[in-house]
């Protein structure tokens, strides 16, 4: 069947009238940019925009719960932006409860109110997006969220407040923590130099990554590597001496045996 009466399926069994049908027809296929493909056959679309007319008959639908698993996975980088916007603005002005699956962790923070992490079918943490990126509940989750990566850092509590890493320390909540843990600091939590200062550490720029909004930097001290992040473009240069500061209270601390975040 075409892409009208696949859309009008699931409205007829709801005993819409002729009007009514149409209307909702319209708008949601030009709610995923889809005007005028009401005469298409999928055998005539690509992979995409079957993905987009699946998208639409949902819409049209109107359910209380949207159930989506990777609805955006076949769409190229500007339609996906532009979906999630769509799907976004669906969803707090329907009310309808929506799972969404996905691998996609731009996605997931983007768009939800609530994340549940899994790890082999566990979950590992359900909470905020906020929550999730700034106090990720394992090492796991730390690790699997941010882009750059979060930095982790194995050491073990040398003193109250003081992590030894093992050419320099860092200053962290221990609360009580004792014996080995890990150090979890965000690339954009840690301040950079190139002047030296107090309670500032020397690195060297191993590689300076520009991407127009922001720079990526990568330092290096010996055989320990961090990932810095600087919004705008950068003037530091590779090779250049830099010095890093750590700020307590940016940064979580793991136990190293459990993973299990011990100063959220």
């Amino acid at each position: 069947m075409n892409v009208y009466k696949n859309l009008a399926f699931a409205l007829e069994i709801q005993k819409l009238s002729k009007v009514e049908m149409d209307r909702r027809i319209k708008e949601s296929l030009s709610e995923v940019q889809m005007s005028g493909y009401e005469d298409r056959y999928p055998r005539e679309m690509s992979g995409g925009q079957q993905q987009r007319i699946a998208l639409a008959r949902m819409l049209a639908y109107r359910p209380h719960v949207f159930l989506m698993d990777e609805p955006l996975s076949n769409l190229d980088a500007r339609l996906r932006m532009d979906m999630r916007t769509e799907l976004k603005r669906l969803h707090h002005v329907s009310g309808a409860t929506t799972v969404y699956v996905t691998h996609d962790q731009v996605e997931a923070m983007t768009m939800s109110t609530n994340i549940a992490i899994m790890k082999e079918g566990v979950i590992q943490q359900m909470d905020t997006p906020d929550k999730v990126y700034h106090f990720p509940a394992t090492l796991f989750v730390a690790d699997f969220i941010g882009n750059p990566k979060v930095n982790l850092m194995p050491g073990w509590v040398s003193g109250k407040d003081t992590v030894d890493i093992g050419k320099f320390n860092i200053p962290v909540k221990t609360l009580n923590q004792t014996g080995d843990v890990v150090v979890g600091i965000r690339p954009e939590d840690i301040s950079i130099t190139t002047n030296q200062e107090d309670d500032a550490i020397e690195f060297q720029a191993y590689s300076v990554l520009p991407s127009g909004a922001e720079t990526t930097i990568i330092a290096r001290k010996g055989d320990t590597e961090l990932t810095v992040r600087e919004m705008g473009v950068s003037k530091i240069k590779m090779d250049q001496k830099i010095w890093l500061k750590f700020h307590k209270d940016d940064i979580n601390l793991y136990d190293k045996a459990s993973g299990i975040l011990v100063n959220g």
